[in-house]
């Protein structure tokens, strides 16, 4: 029986998205995180608009 951490690894996720042409982009860990940041700094902007 395999570990957690073993089974953990194995697991893959692709995400993709599409393009202005219809090309299907991979969408990475990177981009969901900055788009994350560029949200909340959003978020911090209206509430001292507020």
């Amino acid at each position: 029986m395999q570990s957690v951490q073993e089974q953990q690894t194995e697991v893959k996720n692709h995400c993709y998205m599409v393009d202005e042409n219809g090309k299907e982009i991979p969408i990475t860990t990177t981009m969901v995180q900055e788009m994350c940041i560029e949200l909340l700094n959003q978020c911090r902007t209206v509430q001292k608009g507020a």
